[in-house]
C-alpha cells in the first residue's frame, strides 16, 4: 500500500532514494548534513550537497519541489 505521503531525494534531478516516510527522510538529510559539516575543505567531495532536492509525493500523484 502506497503511504499518502512520501518524499524522494534527487541530486541534480536523479532520484537517489524514493518512496520515503518522513523519518526516513530525516535520517538521510542528516547524514548528508554530517557529512557536509564534517569535510575539512571544501571541494574536497565531487558531491555538491547544494544540489540535493527534495520531492514531496502525495497518494494521487501531485509532486512537489521543497527545497
Amino acid at each position: 500500500m502506497k503511504r499518502p505521503v512520501s518524499f524522494n531525494i534527487l541530486y541534480k534531478g536523479e532520484r537517489l532514494h524514493t518512496d520515503l516516510s518522513h523519518e526516513e527522510c530525516v535520517e538521510i538529510m542528516e547524514d548528508y548534513a554530517l557529512k557536509f559539516y564534517e569535510s575539512v575543505s571544501e571541494g574536497k567531495e565531487d558531491f555538491d550537497y547544494n544540489l540535493l532536492t527534495l520531492e514531496e509525493t502525495r497518494y494521487d500523484d501531485e509532486r512537489r519541489y521543497l527545497c
